[in-house]
């Protein structure tokens, strides 16, 4: 299904290959100059043509244009005001913040009818080396944890209050940050507690 607000992944990252080459100031000529630095050399008029959707760019070309710009290749692949991208014909357009998380290997790119989502997060990390796909186990079973649960409801009220959000009663507000820091000080005092008896029993 195709939007207005849609773009294919060619013209996503032409378009970003310009965004990102006129925010650091750069003329196609020093771009291709900074590709020869790091020995990927390509002409101005190729760069030109990527630009203007006239050739193609491989994966190849992706990683080097984004080290000679020092962005991440996930930008070139991020549409403005987190549009959606079309990825193949058959496939629902994905979100650009979705899009990114599955470049990052952190979330699915879409969870088929019937399955459940933490399903799919595993069988996306199975395809992902042993070092990352433990890596984020041991992130998510920190995320389980109830102080670190706690912990990220407080973060959130609290940037709620800093950045001043409108449609919250601040009276309601100041008591939930209140009640929410001291449910953190209690799990945190008893975290602290079972590190001292692990230390101990060490």
């Amino acid at each position: 299904m195709r939007t207005q607000q849609s773009w294919t992944v060619p013209s996503l990252i032409a378009d970003n290959l310009v965004r990102i080459r006129n925010l650091r100031r750069l003329t196609v000529r020093q771009l291709s100059e900074r590709l020869g630095d790091i020995g990927a050399p390509m002409l101005p008029s190729g760069i030109t043509n990527i630009e203007k959707g006239k050739r193609t760019v491989t994966a190849e070309n992706l990683l080097e244009f984004a080290a000679a710009l020092n962005a991440s290749p996930a930008d070139f692949l991020s549409a403005p005001d987190e549009g959606r991208v079309s990825i193949a014909p058959n496939m629902e357009d994905v979100g650009s913040a979705a899009l990114r998380s599955w470049l990052a290997g952190t979330q699915p790119l879409s969870v088929p009818e019937g399955v459940e989502y933490e399903n799919a997060r595993k069988e996306l990390l199975e395809a992902a080396p042993a070092w990352f796909r433990q890596s984020e186990e041991r992130l998510h079973q920190t995320f389980r944890h109830p102080a670190v649960s706690k912990l990220s409801e407080l973060q959130i009220h609290a940037r709620a209050a800093i950045l001043e959000e409108e449609g919250i009663e601040p009276g309601l507000l100041a008591a939930t940050l209140r009640d929410r820091l001291e449910e953190v000080t209690a799990y945190v005092n008893l975290l602290a507690d079972e590190v001292e008896r692990r230390g101990n029993d060490a």
